[in-house]
């Protein structure tokens, strides 16, 4: 148990070493989520006008979780 302790510690310490990296997002330009109600939608919030706008509507689905992808320009 002692090893893996070791282990544990020394990979957070070189884990924390690293450069840190700039994010691909633009400062607050969107946010997508999702809406618990019949089933699960996705929508995309633009902070800068303050509207939520739909982006499925699969009925009996659950879309959840969403995401932007790495390069910013898809939802996944």
């Amino acid at each position: 148990m002692r090893r893996l302790a070791i282990t544990v510690v020394s990979l957070l310490f070189l884990s924390c070493a690293r450069e840190p990296t700039t994010p691909v997002a633009t400062l607050a330009a969107d946010v997508v989520f999702h809406v618990p109600t019949d089933g699960y939608d996705i929508y995309l919030y633009d902070v800068r006008t303050g509207t939520a706008t739909q982006v499925t509507t699969l009925a009996g689905t659950g879309e959840f979780n969403p995401s932007f992808s790495p390069n910013g320009t898809s939802i996944v």
